[in-house]
């Protein structure tokens, strides 16, 4: 691994490591001010998760579509780079 992809990965590290403070933060002060429980949060969350993954589930699904359609095209000689 280079020096660039290690830079670029520690930048990804730092910022999830970021993200993941604030929203345990934000979290914590929903719950201590009671604007939300702890069970309400819970199931808003796993909402969201499944929602995410029916939508990337679609992508997926779309991308399988859009390869199987390129199937018969032909790009060139097979074998030759």
């Amino acid at each position: 691994m280079n020096l660039e992809s290690k830079k670029v990965i520690k930048s990804l590290n730092d910022r999830l490591l970021t993200q993941n403070v604030i929203m345990q933060t934000i979290i914590e002060i929903l719950l201590e001010n009671e604007i939300v429980t702890e069970s309400e949060l819970e199931e808003k969350i796993q909402e969201n998760i499944d929602s995410t993954g029916k939508a990337i589930n679609n992508l997926h699904e779309e991308e399988l579509i859009e390869l199987d359609s390129m199937e018969g095209l032909y790009f060139g000689p097979i074998g030759e780079a």
